[in-house]
Order: structure tokens, then sequence, then C-alpha cells
């Protein structure tokens, strides 16, 4: 009977927890804005943005892309021939508060030598500095407005950027989930969100799981976007299609759309928001799925967390492992202490090198010897067998019937 409701206690304490009452805040960014982008994409995307009153991060090519880097700080870098629709375009939005205009690196070219594409990542210092400075002045002497975000070209970037940004004057980076983090910086960090063909999905998981405190950055390029005429076959969405999905998100009652003013001026963008959400989606039980999908305990993928709700969701994981799996082990311990005490010590003895293979599913859950999708039925084995080990040696220990006292 104590077992019972000591079970029973436990699993309540493992359910999940109710729905947050919060919304979750969408804003949209839109990359490589340039002399080359399509114009009328651009202003249909503004234009639905700010029927829906969201605003619009645009990440803009500051100079030409054939253009590779500078090699020396003092050279005059050649610069993006912007027509004046396109200035005019985004001045139109920027001063309607639906556009906020950042520099999207220097020439969007790849400077990487190896490894993943990237165009600051693994410059020095002084190459760095002059790239970010000299985007931000062309940026803000073309369009008439101050500057300061930054995203770098495919998300990367080194500690040696973010140095760079933060002694040049700006205030924001978006970029990918992965890259570091400077705490004494002063720069807001935002992540990068889904693609258009993603976001219901997204949405729709993050709702059912009850995870809508959080911000969602719909990442667009020009190439989500199918052209009318586009041969049959080509993956992006049309406009409309883009449109209508903007529309049903909106009709969930969980979302609201933002601006970037609200963005910026009320949003936390703390490092340690950053550094909260990082730390459940590299956690070893997120990483391996070591809980029951129905205890909402992973992160919604693209779902940027506010730091309360990512530290909730981690105190939710470390609490229902512990309980299942604690749990287990004290229902298998008491299961095998009651059945082995009068038995003889060579049963006991096999249940005791049974329970010992636990050790070898701890090790190889801890090494990466298999595949993740082994790892929860492996750690309820191992626990299983630990709970059979425990109680078979307490079992060991105590005196059967008709033994001398």
């Amino acid at each position: 009977m104590r077992l019972a409701l000591l079970l029973a206690a436990l699993l309540i304490l493992a359910s999940p927890l109710p729905a947050e009452a919060s919304h979750i805040k969408i804003i949209l960014r839109y990359d490589d804005y340039s002399h080359a982008s399509d114009t009328e994409i651009e202003r249909a995307l503004f234009e639905a943005a700010s029927d829906l009153e969201c605003g619009v991060l645009v990440g803009v090519i500051p100079f030409d892309e054939s253009v590779a880097y500078p090699p020396g700080s003092h050279e005059v870098p050649i610069l993006a021939a912007f027509h004046e629709r396109k200035v005019a375009l985004l001045r139109e939005y920027a001063s309607r508060g639906v556009v906020e205009i950042a520099v999207h690196g220097f020439a969007h070219t790849n400077n990487a030598a190896s490894g993943p594409k990237s165009e600051f990542a693994g410059l020095g210092g002084e190459s760095q500095d002059h790239l970010v400075t000299a985007g931000m002045a062309h940026l803000e002497s073309t369009f008439g407005s101050k500057v300061g975000s930054f995203i770098p070209p495919y998300n990367h970037y080194d500690d040696q950027t973010l140095k760079s940004l933060a002694g040049s004057g700006y205030t924001l980076i978006s970029a990918g989930p992965g890259g570091p983090i400077h705490h004494d910086s002063g720069l807001a960090y935002l992540p990068r969100g889904p693609q258009p063909s993603r976001l219901e999905d997204v949405v729709a998981a993050a709702v059912a799981s009850g995870h809508t405190d959080a911000t969602l950055v719909l990442t667009i390029h020009e190439y989500d976007i199918a052209k009318p005429g586009s041969a049959d076959g080509t993956t992006g969405m049309a406009m409309h299609e883009l449109v209508d999905s903007l529309h049903r998100v909106n009709g969930i009652d969980e979302v609201r759309f933002i601006s970037t003013s609200e963005l910026l001026e009320s949003e936390d963008l703390s490092p340690a928001r950053m550094q909260a959400n990082r730390k459940i989606r590299e956690s070893f039980i997120t990483r391996h799925r070591l809980l029951p999908a129905r205890l909402n305990a992973y992160p919604v993928a693209d779902l940027y967390y506010s730091q309360q709700s990512a530290n909730r969701i981690y105190l939710v994981q470390l609490s229902a492992f512990a309980v299942h799996y604690g749990a287990l082990v004290l229902a298998l311990t008491l299961l095998a202490w009651g059945v082995l005490r009068g038995v003889s010590g060579y049963v006991k003895g096999a249940a005791v090198l049974l329970g010992g293979a636990s050790l070898t599913g701890i090790v190889a859950m801890l090494t990466n010897t298999l595949p993740s999708e082994f790892f929860l039925p492996l750690a309820v084995v191992a626990s299983c067998c630990l709970g059979i080990t425990v109680g078979g040696a307490i079992g060991g220990q105590e005196p059967t019937d008709g033994a001398a006292y």
C-alpha cells in the first residue's frame, strides 16, 4: 500500500505542467536584400507584414557580392549599385515602422578556407573591424537611418566577429543558434527560426505542447518564394501561399505578431536567454530523448524560448528524469528484495549478475556507443536491472527462515 502511494505521488510530480498563459511572438527576417534581389517579392512581403502589424528585420548586403573582403583596412570598397526604387522601398517601410534594416555581411562571399561557409569566421581582427564598420557606414549613408543590427552570411560567425560588432556600435546579432556568446559585449541575440514551409508545423507543435512563452523568427530568402510562372517542381511557396499561411497563424489565439520596435525595445534578447535555450537543446536528455513525449519536456525546434520558459523546461527535464527512473529503480528494488529474500544464493547471485548489466547500459549511453533511438529503452532496462541488483544485494544480507539468531 505504501509503495503504491509513493509511486502515485512520484507520477504526479512528473506529470506535464499546464500550458503557459502567454503568446508565441512572431517577427519576420528577410535575408539577401541587394541591388539584384526581386523588388516585387519584397514589396509584397513588406505589405503583408504591414497588414499583420508584423516587423521585418531586413538583411541588406552592402557591397557587390562579386567582391571578396578587402585585404587591407584602407582600401575603398566597391559600392553596391542600389537602384533608386530599392532605396525608396526600404525607406518607405522603415518610416512606417515595418522594416528594421540590418547589415547582412559585407559582400556575402564565402571566405572560409574549409569547413562551414562563412564570410567572417576565421578572419583577423583588423579585417573584421573594417568589414562591419564599412557595411554599417554604407547602409546608413544610403538609406538615411541608424543601423545597429547584423546578420552574418550563412548564419556563421566567431568570437572575433562579436568583438568587432561590439566595438563598431552594433547592438544586435541575428544568426544561427550555435555560435559563440559574449556575456559582456552588450549585444542582443536573436537566433534565426524556421523557413516559411515549416511555420505552421512549428506553431502547431508549440501550441500542442503548451510552449507558448517564446519568440519565432520566420527566416525568409528570395529562393523560398516561387515566382509566378515558375516551372513545376520548384521548391518555394507562392507569395499568396505564404500570405495565407501567415493569416492562418495569425488566427490562432496563442500567436501574436510583433513590430520591430516592440522586439528591440521590450523583448529580452540577452545572452542569458540565448544560453538558457542552448542548455535545453543540448542537454543529454534532449539529445537522446530519454523521457516520454507526453511530458512535453523537449524544446520545439526553431522556437526561441523566454529565459524563464527555457529554465522551466530544463527543470522539468531534470525532475521528470529523476522521478521516472528513480521510481523504476525503487519499484524493482522493493520487488527484488521481497522476492529474493527466501531463495537460494544461486538465484540471488544470478539476479545480482543480471543487475550488473545495468552498468553496461549506463556506460553505453555515456559514451554514445549506440544510436540515440536506443537510449530510451536502454535507460528503462538499465534502471530495472539496477533495481534488481540493489534488491538482490539487500535481500542477500537478511537471514532466511530457520537461520540461527
